[in-house]
């Protein structure tokens, strides 16, 4: 079978931090270990094509609007040329999975459903939408006040739901992305979950000496208000304060907080301050490249923190139950259908400081024969997500739509 994935952002793009990125990686490489032919189509900064690995292909197509350098010029609203622009896009992957498939017959075409991707699929050629995020929320969760029945559709949002109803069929990680969209789109949306790493313990690396023989708390993931660290601003003080023997690390990019509504910081900097006489116990790397030093880290964490607002089953959380470790997130943010409560991890109310600082309280202070039971069952859980189990449940799932067509 020949798999497209059109996509705006991929590992070897310049910006290439978000899930989606790491998604199709690990997506492209199941599918070609198991024999097919995989293209990603991405738009990027270049315009050339080459092999990412054995049987998958890269196709870069340019972001260029020079062809609509004077339509745009005669319109003012910004929101209005921007989603001009994701048309535009979305017509240049077109004509690239036009030329791809005269060449080598495309099977299915996978589209992400940021910036409508899929608006102008081929009609000839099985198309299905995979869900990153629902923006109306994912918007609403990067503010200081974090409230669902505030979350606006805007036109974006609109183009993107047609691009939807477009498609032959809709999918999402998560069922809670996937109750949500039912209401805005007229299909079905079906739940199929990302793959875990498949990590090796054999290859998990030494400890960076900063962190040797050091017991620490973790968060790792992008740092802004969508991923909870406002909640973590406010508690970090009284977690140090109580755990004198910890040290809190944080890994990922740092894309300020907001504390109050259009004040934005950086979040290193706002923990810090926050932190107080406790800051010199604040670690931070800003990215780690090496997967394997990543996992170690992971690994050696006593809990790791993923206080979120509204995931698509994150991969982090994802990749912490795969390493054993305790996780403690949040009920009502899609977490729940990864964490069953004191079973294989735990959760909390969101944006709740007393609540996250009493849970880290009573986990750390778990025996040791309990720590392992809810360690055993996070890894228990990561394997109905494990490489072969997800080119079961996909191939099927891409069968089917080809099939009905």
């Amino acid at each position: 079978m020949h798999i497209a994935f059109a996509t705006i952002e991929f590992v070897t793009e310049r910006v290439a931090d978000g899930g989606l990125a790491n998604y199709l990686a690990k997506a492209s490489r199941i599918f070609a270990d198991h024999g097919h032919k995989v293209t990603i189509i991405v738009l990027s900064e270049g315009n050339d094509t080459f092999e990412y690995c054995p049987n998958v292909t890269v196709v870069r197509v340019l972001r260029d609007e020079s062809e609509l350098a004077v339509p745009l010029s005669l319109v003012k609203n910004m929101e209005i040329k921007r989603n001009i622009a994701y048309c535009w896009h979305s017509y240049l992957i077109r004509r690239t999975i036009k030329k791809i498939d005269r060449k080598s017959k495309v099977d299915i075409v996978q589209y992400c459903d940021l910036n409508a991707l899929g608006l102008f699929r081929i009609k000839k050629i099985p198309s299905v939408v995979r869900m990153s995020s629902f923006s109306p929320i994912d918007r609403e969760t990067h503010k200081s006040v974090f409230d669902l029945k505030n979350a606006r559709i805007e036109l974006s949002d609109r183009i993107s739901f047609a691009a939807l109803n477009r498609a032959d069929a809709v999918f999402a990680p998560s069922a809670l992305t996937a109750v949500v969209l039912k209401k805005f789109i007229k299909k079905e949306v079906s739940v199929l979950e990302t793959p875990t790493m498949a990590v090796d313990f054999n290859r998990l690396s030494c400890l960076p000496d900063i962190l040797n023989g050091k017991k620490y708390l973790l968060f790792f993931g992008t740092l802004n208000n969508k991923k909870g660290l406002k909640v973590i601003v406010q508690s970090v003080y009284e977690i140090l304060k109580r755990n004198t023997c910890h040290y809190f690390v944080l890994i990922g990019k740092d894309c300020g907080v907001s504390m109050c509504e259009g004040m934005r910081t950086p979040v290193i900097k706002k923990i810090k301050e926050e932190a107080g006489e406790y800051q010199d116990r604040i670690i931070y790397f800003p990215s780690i490249a090496d997967r394997d030093l990543l996992n170690t880290i992971i690994y050696h964490a006593e809990v790791c923190i993923l206080p979120f607002r509204f995931e698509n089953l994150p991969n982090t959380c994802v990749e912490a139950l795969e390493l054993g470790r305790i996780v403690i997130s949040t009920f009502k943010s899609g977490v729940s259908q990864l964490i069953k409560d004191k079973y294989n991890g735990f959760l909390v109310e969101q944006d709740n400081p007393k609540a996250l600082v009493d849970k880290i309280q009573e986990v750390l202070a778990l025996p040791e024969k309990e720590k392992k039971r809810i360690s055993d069952h996070a890894v228990k859980r990561t394997k109905k997500m494990n490489p072969e189990n997800f080119y079961k449940y996909m191939i099927e799932y891409y069968q089917r739509i080809i099939d009905y067509r």
